[in-house]
This record gives structure tokens, C-alpha cells and sequence, in this order.
């Protein structure tokens, strides 16, 4: 329709153009007349008419004037009458023109608006703003909806860039500012920065800003932007938020006090894709060490096993909730005991991917139950101790009574032989075997620590040899004992039951380390000099003189890891049930009293060698008492009181060969009920300690009661409350345990009733004949 009103319109300027031309009844050549014909122009598009004009000014082409259509109407000589019709006729053609170029701007306008509307709608529903920046003259232009973003109003704004970017935060000014320079340096690529921008309110948004070049000069140089501003502040707030989920998850999964580790199956196997903090302080590692390792690497090999050929891994892939043990490795070779909770991990459609699990670490508990274990050993062995003590203890006293009796007649009747007598060898060999027997007893006392002996020096090669000896019969015939024992050695402090015990313990260990295939057990002594030079080895020795003891064995030897923990008590290697874990840590702990030091040097397949270092005493050993001819005797009156028969008659004939007057009783009360009767009778009461009814300890607290000055000596086989020296009776001048040399008796009556200071004249010694160092009985 305007193509045909143009035509029209053209046709009717020509018929008045021609009409114009003829000369107008009385008209002048000089008179002109001018009309000038403008568009419309419609204020509502007047923020189309400013985006036009920016964009213009961007590309340097300033905005074409509104346009004139201008018709001038000549001077018309002479009236004519075909012109009039011609111009009517034009007139005619010129107003449709009119008409259907109005009708035709009127739709197009309608269009535009519609256009217009839609395209505001759009930017209201996407919270976006259209803007222009004038890079010449810095001005920017700025749709209503970039206003209504932040609330302003588009007359109060100025429209600068430096008023734009004084709202924008300043935590985030100089990284946009930077986005902008690198956009300029490089103006093909588009312009993209987020960042906040102050509201009218004062409140924050975030925009996303996007645009690109709209015009450029001659060089190439940006002259005009154009782009649009994006509300993301909703997107930016799910964005932190997500973000705060995640930093918080991150920190539980860290901060958990469980090891936290998820796995990704790969062919049938746990791969690590991530592990927290704690997992990896325990382990040694750090995280890319153990991102994309199999979780398998850090088992045990049993715990790998439960975890792929057990078929733990598959169970938890199945979705089943696993609480099992598993035994993780460290980096320094440290086992970890825990407690596993492994839960399925799936992805979005419920398919299982892997799992989460989560180690609880229990090796203190572990090792706290091991150690009640432990101590409930102990304690069980403690109470056997104790029971063995309490056996040892009765074997003891009724052991003792035994030899009184068989050494004390073998001594009287050594004493009435003649030199010349055959009979003197075999009651010398009686004697004899009596004292190893006594000896014996003392041991197992030792042993169960009911016997607590003052260390005296003491000569170790014939205690070791004696030792060697009783060790022979109870070592398998597949050992050789070897032995080097060096002369002139000097002397120890130390008890020889002590020595024993030690040399015992350490033969039957290297026993034990040759029972499958036989060996060679090589037991030396000699003596060593510590200089400064053997801190190193020796550290808690001074520089000086010891006696080395050395046990060897060519056994299964040890290896190094064991070595640091042989001494600990209840360590053992072993078998359960066939060793205590005690025989070294004893011999550990005497060597220590004694002021010594022991070694041990081994290696798998070399055997094993314990080197035990005593210090050396100046002192001499404990003289042998010779054979003495006259023992101290003297005419006291002594009450003798024991409930074994054949003690009390030989302890009455030692005393009587003495020359004492012996009054004897076989229990405690009758033994009270004669000194209540004449308590100045006698001079001195010796008594054995167990009896039944009245004991002696209770004995000499009476007799105390009765006559205060009246000394008393106790005997016993063996009792725990006089080991203990839980003496309190003052009467109780010493204690001697059976069997009794016949010496010993007679020094230690002389003692006594020279000691209370109330008797006779001492009197000439007896007359009577023993065997050098030879034991007796006493009652």
C-alpha cells in the first residue's frame, strides 16, 4: 500500500509542479511561495530515538536530520485552463498519498510498539538492562530496566562512566576495572565481568556485565560499546550457599575423628578418590599420594585378604552395611588396629559406585586389652608364684626337719669315730649330700622369693661348676656342655643361690633354642677389664674390673626386633604354654642388684650369646672353718623346746657334749606352763619356730611377759613370718634355720648367754670332734 501511495504522490507533485508553472492571473514574476512538509515525530519512542543516537555517535555518524519533502509553487503566468484541472487532479492524487503513507507509518509504528513492548518484557522478565558507553566523550546510556535493576531513577542519574563505576563494590572495583583494560587491549573478544553494584536502598546485586565493540575509527580503536547487564544475584546466593554446604562438609569430612575414606570401583577394586585429614596423619601420607592408589595398599596382608578373596569389598558393593576389624599399615611400617563401617556410595540413579568407609582406630584399646590380658597373666602367675612359694615354703620346713635329722646323727656319730675308722668316708658322704639337699631347699625358696639372703663374696668358678653339674641330668643327650673356667679369678658380692639361679635360667633358654637339632652349650668365665672405651657397649658400667659369665648356644638364634625386648618381663618367644617370660627378666633384675650388666648378641641361624658382668670385690671370700677340737661350751641351764622327737634328742646331745644341762619339752604350752613354775631356772630357752598350739614367737612374747631378761633363740625349717623379720620381742636375740651346723649351735648359745649378761663364769671349752665345714642339725 505505500508503494501505490507513492506512485499517487508522485503523480500529483508533477500535475502541481505543472500547474505551479503557469503564471497566476496577476501574479508577479517575483512572488514566491514555500511549504515544507516534516515528518511526525512520536515522543513515546523517544528511548528508541536515544539508543539510535548513541549508537550513531559510537560509529561517528551523527543522527540524520528529520527529513523535508519541500513542494514550491512557481509563478504561473497566465491563467490556463487545463493547468487548474491538472492541478486539482494532483491535489486529489496528493491528499491519497497522504492518506496511505499516514495509514502505512501508523502500522509500522503499531508494529514497532508491539516489538518495543515485547523486547521490555523480555528484559524485565531476565532482569537485564541494555547499556551504550561513548568512549570518546565517556557518557553512558542506560535502559529502564538497568534502572529499575537497582532502583534509580534515570533523570537523577548521571549518565557517566565514572558515576557507574562508583557504584560498584569495592572488593571487586579494581578486578573489573581489570577485565575492562584487558578488553580494550584485545577488543575482538567480548567484554565479561561480574561483580556488585550498590542498590538506591544501599542494598548489594550482582550483575553479570557482557558487551563487545560497536564502532570503531579508522585504526581499528574501540569508540562505542554496547551491551547488557544480567541480574545473577540469585544465582550468585545458590552459588555461595552451595558453596558454604560444601566448605562445611569439607570441614566435617576433615575434622571427622574417624579415618574417612571413599572408594570408586575400578575392575572389581577399591580405588581412593579422596581421604580426610586424619586418615592421612595417621597413615604418613599425603593426599596425592593415596588419590588413585588401591585401598588394598594399606592393609594388612590379612586384612587384604578380608577385603577382596573374603569378599568384604563385594558385600559392601551389594549395598550390606559392613562393621568389621581391619588392620591398616602406616608409612613407618606401624599396624593400626580399627574397627571398619563401610556404607555403599551411589550415583543419581541409585547404581552403587563405590563406598564410604570409615576407620575407627582402636589399637589403644587393643593394646590396653592386650596389657589387661597381660596383667591378668601376671597376676595368675603371680598367684601361682605365691602358691608355689606357699608349697615351697611347707616342703621346706618338713624338708629341713628331715635333714636335721639325717645330718645331726651323721655328725654325732663323725664326731665318736675314730680317725682310723672305715665307717668316717661313708657318714662323710651322708654329710655331704645333706648339704647339697639343704642347698636345694634354699633354691627353691630363692625362687619363689621366700628366702632373702645377704650377698657375701663369693668365689663364682665352683658355683658355676656345681651349677653345670645339676644342669647335666635335666639337658636332652643331644647337648654338649662345654665349659672354660679361668684361674685365679677374683670374688663377687653376691648370693650363690643367686648365681645359680641365673646360670639355670640361661642354660635352659639356650637348651631351648637347640632342642630340635642338638648343639653345643658353651658356658665360660674369666675376667675383664671396662675402660672408657666400653661406655658405648656398656653405658651403665663404670670403668673397672668384672667377672664375665658367657652362655652360648650355636641355636635358632634371634632376630634383631626381639632383641630390644628380651629382658621385659613376660616377653617370650615360646610357644604358648611352654615359657613363662620371667627367666630372663629375673636375671635381668639380679645382674642389676649386684651392680652388673648383661648382653645378649644374636642373629637367625647363629645362635645366641648372653654375657653377664659382675664387679669384682677386694674382699676374700668367706673363710672355711677348720676342724676345731675345743668349741665353746659352758654349764647354762637351757629349756629346749621342738615337737619333732629325733631333732630334740640330737639338738639335747649336742648341747650336752658342750657341757649344758638340757631340760627338754615337745610343745609350746608345756614349755611355758615349766618356765611359769621356776622361771629362774633357766638361762637361756631355744625353741622351734612352727608347733602346733603355741608357736615360738608367741612362745618368747610370753616368756618376755614372765622374766623380761630372759634371752631366747628361734629355729624353723622355714617360715614366712620370721623371713619377713616381722620381730617385735626383744627376747629373740637370733633366728637360725635347720640344719645347723654343730658349730654354728655352739657359737651362737655362747652368744646368746654371753650377750644377757646375767651368767655364770664362762667355762672351759669342750672337747669334741666334726668335720671341717661340715653342717648338723639343731632343733
Amino acid at each position: 500500500m505505500r508503494h501505490y501511495g507513492n506512485r499517487a504522490a508522485l503523480v500529483g507533485v508533477l500535475l502541481l509542479v505543472a500547474w505551479a508553472s503557469l503564471p497566476a492571473p496577476g501574479a508577479s514574476s517575483d512572488d514566491r511561495h514555500r511549504v515544507r512538509l516534516l515528518h511526525s515525530y512520536d515522543p513515546a519512542y523517544a528511548w528508541t530515538r536515544q539508543v539510535d543516537q548513541g549508537i550513531a555517535a559510537a560509529l561517528e555518524t551523527p543522527p540524520q536530520a528529520p527529513r523535508v519533502r519541500t513542494s514550491t509553487y512557481y509563478e504561473v503566468q497566465g491563467a490556463v485552463v487545463w493547468g487548474s484541472l491538472a492541478a486539482a487532479v494532483g491535489l486529489i492524487m496528493l491528499l491519497a498519498a497522504l492518506v496511505i503513507t499516514t495509514r502505512t507509518k501508523l502500522l509500522a509504528a503499531r508494529a514497532l510498539r508491539r516489538s518495543t513492548d515485547q523486547l521490555n518484557l523480555a528484559l524485565e522478565a531476565a532482569h537485564a538492562g541494555i547499556w551504550t558507553a561513548d568512549l570518546r566523550t565517556n557518557e553512558i546510556f542506560l535502559s529502564p530496566q538497568w534502572f529499575s535493576i537497582l532502583g534509580y531513577e534515570p533523570d537523577a542519574f548521571p549518565h557517566s562512566t565514572r558515576a557507574w563505576f562508583d557504584l560498584v563494590h569495592p572488593e571487586d572495583g579494581r578486578r573489573t576495572l581489570e577485565v575492562y583494560r584487558e578488553f580494550q587491549a584485545d577488543p575482538q573478544k567480548d567484554f565479561s565481568a561480574e561483580f556488585r553494584m550498590r542498590t538506591q536502598n544501599g542494598e548489594w546485586r550482582w550483575l553479570l556485565s557482557t558487551g563487545r565493540v560497536s564502532a570503531s575509527d579508522a585504526h581499528g580503536k574501540p569508540q562505542a560499546l554496547i551491551g547488557i547487564h544480567l541480574d545473577i544475584t540469585a544465582r550468585k546466593l545458590a552459588e555461595d550457599a552451595l558453596a558454604t554446604s560444601e566448605r562445611r562438609y569439607r570441614d566435617m569430612f576433615n575434622e571427622a575423628p574417624v579415618m574417612y575414606v571413599i572408594t570408586r570401583v575400578r575392575e572389581g577394586m577399591p580405588i581412593i578418590i579422596d581421604a580426610n585429614d586424619l586418615f592421612l596423619k595417621k597413615l604418613g601420607y599425603a593426599l596425592h599420594e593415596v588419590v588413585g592408589q588401591e585401598l588394598g595398599r594399606f592393609y594388612t596382608e590379612q586384612s587384604r585378604w578380608d577385603l577382596l578373596a573374603g569378599g568384604g569389598y563385594r558385600r559392601a558393593l551389594e549395598g550390606h552395611y559392613l562393621d568389621e576389624e581391619r588392620h591398616l599399615v602406616t608409612r613407618g611400617g606401624q599396624v593400626l588396629h580399627t574397627l571398619l563401617r563401610s556404607l555403599a556410595e551411589r550415583d543419581e540413579t541409585g547404581r552403587v559406585i563405590g563406598t564410604r568407609a570409615m576407620f575407627l582406630d582402636v589399637s589403644a584399646r587393643r593394646q590396653a586389652e592386650e596389657e589387661a590380658q597381660r596383667l591378668s597373666a601376671a597376676l595368675e602367675q603371680a598367684q601361682k608364684m605365691e602358691s608355689i612359694g606357699t608349697l615351697a615354703g611347707g616342703i621346706a620346713h618338713d624338708f629341713n626337719n628331715i635333714l636335721a635329722g639325717i645330718m645331726g646323727y651323721a655328725e654325732l656319730a663323725l664326731a665318736d669315730a675314730a680317725p682310723e675308722n672305715p665307717q668316717r668316708g661313708m657318714l662323710e658322704a651322708i654329710l655331704h649330700g645333706g648339704q647339697r639337699a639343704r642347698d636345694l631347699v634354699r633354691q627353691i625358696l630363692t625362687f619363689s622369693r621366700q628366702d632373702q639372703r645377704e650377698p657375701k663374696p663369693l668365689e663364682l668358678g665352683p658355683v658355676v661348676v656345681e651349677a653345670l653339674q645339676l644342669m647335666r641330668s635335666s639337658l636332652p643327650s643331644t647337648i654338649e656342655i662345654r665349659q672354660e673356667i679361668a684361674a685365679d679369678l677374683g670374688h663377687v658380692l653376691a648370693d650363690p643361690t643367686h648365681i645359680h639361679q641365673i646360670l639355670m635360667n640361661l642354660c635352659a633358654n639356650a637348651a631351648y633354642a637347640m632342642e630340635e637339632a642338638g648343639g653345643v652349650l658353651q658356658v665360660d668365665l674369666d675376667q675383664v677389664a671396662l675402660g672408657a672405651d666400653d661406655r658405648q657397649r656398656y653405658p651403665e658400667l663404670p670403668p673397672g674390673d668384672y667377672l664375665r659369665l658367657r652362655v652360648s648356644d650355636n641355636g635358632c638364634g634371634m632376630p634383631a626386633h626381639f632383641l630390644k625386648h628380651i629382658f621385659e618381663p613376660y616377653f617370650t618367644t615360646k610357644e604358648q604354654g611352654q615359657g613363662t617370660g620371667l627367666g630372663l627378666a629375673v636375671v635381668h633384675g639380679l645382674v642389676k642388684g649386684y651392680g652388673g650388666g648383661v648382653t645378649v648378641t644374636s642373629a637367625p641361624g647363629r645362635g645366641t650369646t648372653f654375657a653377664v658382668l659382675l664387679p669384682c670385690r677386694q674382699e676374700a671370700g668367706a673363710p672355711t672353718v677348720e676342724a676345731d677340737s675345743r668349741l665353746p661350751g659352758g654349764r647354762e641351764r637351757i629349756l629346749l623346746v621342738d615337737d619333732e622327737p629325733f631333732v630334740l634328742d640330737i639338738a639335747r646331745q649336742m648341747l650336752s657334749r658342750l657341757g649344758y644341762a638340757v631340760e627338754t619339752c615337745t610343745n609350746g604350752a608345756q614349755a611355758l606352763e615349766r618356765f611359769h613354775a621356776t622361771p629362774a631356772a633357766f638361762d637361756l630357752v631355744i625353741s622351734d619356730m612352727t608347733m602346733p598350739g603355741l608357736t615360738g614367737d608367741r612362745l618368747a612374747a610370753e616368756l618376755e611377759r614372765i622374766r623380761p631378761d630372759i634371752p631366747v633363740i628361734l629355729c624353723t625349717g622355714f617360715s614366712q613370718r620370721l623371713m619377713a623379720r616381722d620381730r617385735t620381742c626383744a627376747a629373740v636375740k637370733t633366728v637360725l634355720t635347720k640344719p645347723l651346723r654343730y658349730a654354728d649351735l655352739a657359737q651362737e648359745v655362747r652368744k646368746a648367754l654371753s650377750d644377757s649378761g646375767n651368767t655364770p663364769p664362762h667355762a672351759p671349752a669342750v672337747p669334741g670332734r666334726q668335720l671341717p665345714g661340715a653342717p648338723t642339725g639343731a632343733g
